[in-house]
């Protein structure tokens, strides 16, 4: 996602949410490998980004050391859907 295209704005926000959707987009839940292979992100940098979202809540970790979107996307979501 990230490769080939200029990023307006700051890069690492970019990469997090390539991270978010690539999730989103493929069933809810991917591992690492799969997220650095989607975004075309190296697997260190996917990993530190992964990091700081399961901390902030908008990602998780799964048992199977996927990763599955965090519930801090629901109220996002529900805020959103109260200003349309």
């Amino acid at each position: 996602m990230t490769e080939g295209r200029r990023v307006s704005g700051v890069q690492s926000v970019d990469r997090a949410l390539d991270l978010l959707e690539a999730i989103g987009a493929n069933g809810g839940q991917l591992s690492l490998s799969q997220l650095a292979e989607i975004t075309g992100l190296p697997a260190p940098t996917a990993h530190r980004l992964l990091r700081t979202m399961i901390v902030k809540g908008y990602v998780r970790q799964l048992a199977n050391r996927s990763y599955g979107l965090g519930d801090k996307l629901i109220s996002l979501g529900q805020a959103a859907s109260l200003r349309a």
